[in-house]
């Protein structure tokens, strides 16, 4: 991971990528990070962090939840007072009988409480459209379907010049690491889409006219609301969902001292320490700390349980079987633990295909965990071993001892191995 951020941050200013925004649009961040993935997986050192889940629905229960999403939960047909729009994780976890994002319900509530009005975008593909239905929740679906009408209508182009600078990052990442990457075929996909998005995007801000936009994923294809909304002159705070570092490719523009195009004005960090990372590797964007409640009660609910013989491995889903290949050579180190290995919710239904921990299970050496109640089963771990999470963070927070494997990532915790919070077994 290191060579490969390495190499982009080379190239990106060689070329002048971060700064060029074909037809007004900042294309490199929605690129980038993805296209750090792909390089990683051509390369053989991991996998798509995310499985596409094919829906389990039938024809007519699709048509059916696709009608709602575009008449009862169309944002388009919103009419009541909206101070703020927030965009959702798609990510749920949950909540009594609800499935809730964690990190945006936190925001809504603290909104709620004060009686300040909001509606909330959530994307409708599996794991976002099960969340909990209210009035103000609304689906992206309608947006992205009128954003692929647009790209056809419209048919933009990537411009020729920005064309020529993908070919020659494919040509440098082919004579570099050997491999075709498909950078430029990559950038003229997404360009049309994203453009279309964007559109969108503006059409919805300049009818409910937010005060400010929430997001809590900027980078990727949520470029496209930043964009929109910086068009418009509305400022837009992303609020932190998980870990980062100096080689987290959504964040992490280390070697730039200016403004990134399309990032929001102001990030919003669960503590000093994360503030105080982001300012290292972003550059310009306000940082301001909030804890959010969900991390108050954590610490009351969970810290004073008491230890068991437990250790939780926390699976990844860009290293896949990898993990469990690397965690079979050192497992012996955890003899006369129960382990129990947590799979990253994007494994969910590929696990079964991972070798070497079907090994592991039918050597009854580990416990294959799924969705649970994660917080719980780190509080009462005496261990927790990964190798890039920020459940490695929580978990210390909790009390847990932590263990890193070496596998590509690792290094995105040197700061934990520097101090002596963790061990490389």
């Amino acid at each position: 991971m290191r060579e490969v951020c390495e190499f982009i941050w080379e190239e990106e200013a060689r070329l002048g990528l971060v700064d060029d925004q074909p037809i007004g649009f900042p294309l490199w961040p929605a690129l980038r990070s993805t296209l750090g993935h792909r390089l990683t997986e051509r390369l053989g050192r991991g996998q798509a962090p995310h499985l596409s889940v094919p829906p389990s629905q039938g024809l007519v229960a699709r048509i059916a939840d696709q009608a709602n999403n575009w008449i009862a939960r169309n944002p388009f047909f919103f009419e009541g007072e909206c101070r703020y729009m927030i965009v959702e994780h798609p990510r749920t976890v949950g909540r009594g009988a609800a499935r809730v994002d964690l990190h945006s319900r936190d925001l809504e509530d603290e909104w709620d409480r004060t009686g300040t009005s909001w509606l909330g975008l959530s994307d409708p593909s599996p794991g976002g459209g099960d969340k909990q239905r209210e009035a103000r929740r609304r689906s992206t679906s309608f947006i992205y379907e009128c954003a692929r009408v647009e790209a056809r209508l419209r048919r933009w182009q990537l411009p020729y010049a920005y064309a020529a600078k993908m070919r020659s990052l494919d040509q440098r990442a082919r004579s570099t690491f050997g491999v075709e990457w498909g950078a430029e075929r990559f950038a003229r996909q997404r360009f049309r889409a994203l453009c279309g998005r964007k559109a969108s995007y503006v059409r919805l801000l300049q009818k409910l006219l937010p005060e400010r936009v929430f997001i809590l994923v900027a980078y990727g294809s949520h470029v496209a609301v930043t964009a929109a909304a910086q068009q418009i002159g509305i400022p837009v705070t992303e609020v932190q969902h998980g870990a980062f570092s100096r080689y987290h490719l959504g964040y992490s523009y280390a070697k730039r001292s200016s403004p990134v195009p399309g990032f929001p004005d102001e990030f919003l960090a669960w503590s000093e320490p994360w503030a105080d990372t982001f300012a290292r590797i972003h550059p310009v964007a306000r940082v301001r700390v909030r804890e959010p409640a969900w991390l108050i009660e954590r610490r009351r609910g969970y810290q004073d349980r008491p230890k068991e013989k437990v250790a939780l491995v926390l699976s990844q889903g860009l290293l896949g079987d990898a993990m469990a290949r690397e965690f079979t050579r050192v497992s012996a180190r955890f003899a006369g633990y129960r382990i129990l290995y947590k799979l990253h919710p994007g494994e969910y239904g590929r696990a079964g295909g991972y070798p070497h921990l079907q090994q592991l299970v039918r050597g009854n050496v580990v416990e294959v965990l799924g969705d649970c109640d994660l917080e719980l089963e780190m509080a009462r771990a005496e261990v927790v071993v990964g190798v890039y999470s920020t459940s490695i963070y929580e978990a210390l927070e909790l009390g847990c001892r932590a263990y890193l494997l070496d596998l590509p990532g690792v290094e995105t915790m040197q700061d934990l191995l520097d101090s002596g919070k963790a061990e490389m077994v």
